[in-house]
């Protein structure tokens, strides 16, 4: 998918210009933001209903109508000089692996000081091994931008164009768009663990849950491109972001509630589904207006790839950390105190999460503030 998008992209701005380009780079950010929304529902029903082995096959069964359709696109100039920078490709992609791993890393033994021990040739690391591999993936990534820019002086095509990393209105949005992702990703995923986990709700409950995000992403994603004509796309956007943390803002206040359904977030969920749909429709033009045109399939390289990997990566860490990480003692307290069907399923799985992680605690002489709490909490 990281190859396929931003070629998607690049195919978008060599064949639109001007108003038809903004048009339809808010169109693609339109589907993008239905397909995103509309796949957790569509998959959860199919595993819930069927089997989780079903839900796979609509990937298959689209991926090949992708692939059929192609043959109708009007094929692009050939330039045979380009060549492939192998060593370019090898320095990014163990940049954006050890940011990765880093990344799941933390989340297991800590940002910066060790959770737990870990061992490295029976030496035990002063840092986190999470810190330590993030630390080198910003290490490789300097070496990708130096190499890359050895090859442009020699007068090859690097990777990447490292002027691109000059331009700061882009790296400014580059930034906006990472942190966008990071915050809707950890809501959609936070929102699924703490209903299935925390709830014990079934996987169709969990996509009802999400269903008011969904139809909101899709409605307002779809029916918002054109407004980016009339409008400054970066007040739409200003205005989109108001909206979805005035949602999470609601959902912050309505975890304080002792009985959840499926139905409980309806309101939330939906004017965080609205301001995701109108950010998603003009974000891509807006980030790719502000490069020249000999930058545009960088741009859209890069853009694609940081939204992967801060969306699907980075905020999957950090959510994980949060929700499992010190967040225990708050989950047991509400699963005590919430009124569900699973309660007890509920209260089981919390318990033992949390008393693994307090043994993980203890076997560094780390006491904790929930450990007491969590240890005498009444059977169930």
């Amino acid at each position: 998918m990281v190859m396929i998008i931003p070629t998607t992209i690049a195919l978008i701005l060599y064949f639109y210009r001007d108003v038809q380009r903004a048009q339809a780079l808010g169109i693609y950010g339109a589907v993008t933001a239905v397909v995103s929304a509309a796949s957790p529902l569509i998959v959860g029903a199919i595993a819930d209903m069927i089997s989780w082995r079903f839900a796979f096959i609509p990937s298959v069964v689209l991926g090949v109508m992708a692939l059929l359709f192609t043959f109708k696109f009007e094929e692009t100039p050939k330039e045979p000089e380009t060549n492939i920078s192998l060593l370019g490709v090898v320095l990014s992609g163990v940049t954006f692996i050890a940011l990765l791993f880093g990344s799941s890393l933390a989340a297991q033994y800590g940002w910066l000081l060790p959770r737990k021990p870990f061992e490295l040739a029976g030496v035990e690391l002063p840092l986190s091994i999470g810190a330590i591999v993030l630390a080198l993936s910003v290490l490789f990534f300097a070496l990708f931008v130096k190499y890359s820019a050895r090859e442009e002086r020699r007068g090859l095509m690097p990777l990447m164009q490292p002027g691109i990393l000059k331009n700061k209105k882009f790296i400014v949005g580059l930034v906006g768009q990472s942190l966008f992702f990071i915050v809707v990703t950890g809501v959609v995923y936070g929102t699924a663990v703490l209903c299935q986990q925390a709830l014990g709700m079934s996987s169709l409950e969990t996509a009802l849950t999400s269903m008011p995000y969904t139809v909101a992403a899709a409605l307002f994603a779809l029916s918002t491109p054109s407004l980016g004509v009339k409008v400054v796309p970066r007040y739409i956007i200003i205005g989109g972001l108001g909206i979805m943390f005035l949602g999470i803002t609601k959902m912050l206040f309505e975890l304080d509630a002792t009985e959840f359904t499926w139905m409980s977030f309806i309101v939330s969920m939906t004017l965080i589904g609205v301001g995701t749909g109108i950010v998603m429709a003009q974000i891509t033009n807006v980030m790719l207006s502000t490069l020249s045109e000999a930058h545009y399939s960088d741009g859209a390289g890069f853009s694609e790839t940081m939204k992967e990997l801060m969306g699907q990566g980075i905020a999957v860490a950090l959510t994980g950390a949060l929700l499992f990480g010190g967040w225990y003692f708050s989950m047991s307290k509400m699963a005590y105190e919430i009124e569900s069907p699973q309660k007890e399923v509920s209260v089981e799985i919390i318990e033992q999460a949390a008393l693994q992680h307090e043994l993980d605690l203890q076997r560094i002489g780390v006491e904790n503030e929930y450990s007491e709490y969590v240890v005498s909490l009444p059977k169930t």
